[in-house]
């Protein structure tokens, strides 16, 4: 054998003590990770999760009202008719059969029932903005979050706080 060749036991050799180094480095990884996993990750960059309670100045409450929203425009008026899904002293949120969003102030009529007050069914007017519109699958229709701007009888609004604060169901 030539000596500018390396041995087989050398080579054995060598072999076994970097497979032991590897497995020393392989056991130090292992107790990092496993620290790492113990500790909170931290990623560069995580996104805050949006709080929509932080965002709401109203608390919510179901509600299933008759809703018209009238829309005028130099060509007349147009009407479109719903369901509120959600009421807050804040806004509406109304189930519609077609996808709707108009930038413009609207009108919204909101036919409250006389379930919690002597006489028949009260109409509320109020000018709104809305703000939004999706598709909700649950409803099967066309959701529009409507943000209250004027309530055209003072005391109507006065009366949507007062109903709004007998009701003992508010969404979480």
């Amino acid at each position: 054998m030539s000596d500018d060749k390396p041995s087989i036991e050398s080579l054995v050799s060598s072999l076994l003590e970097s497979s032991k180094e590897k497995k020393q480095e392989d056991k130090q990884t292992e107790k990092q990770e496993k620290k790492a996993d113990a500790a909170p990750k931290k990623a560069a960059f995580q996104p805050k999760k949006p709080d929509v309670s932080e965002r709401r100045e109203y608390t919510r409450f179901h509600a299933k009202w008759r809703v018209a929203i009238v829309h005028r425009n130099p060509d007349g008026e147009n009407i479109h008719h719903g369901v509120t899904k959600d009421i807050s002293m804040g806004g509406v949120s109304i189930l519609l059969e077609n996808n709707l969003y108009i930038s413009d102030l609207i009108t919204v009529l909101i036919q409250i029932p006389n379930q919690s007050f002597k006489g028949g069914s009260r109409v509320l007017e109020v000018k709104c903005r809305m703000v939004m519109t999706v598709y909700d699958g649950s409803a099967r229709k066309f959701r529009a979050g409507v943000e209250f701007k004027e309530f055209v009888k003072k005391d109507d609004r006065v009366f949507l706080e007062s109903h709004l604060a007998n009701n003992k169901h508010p969404i979480p």
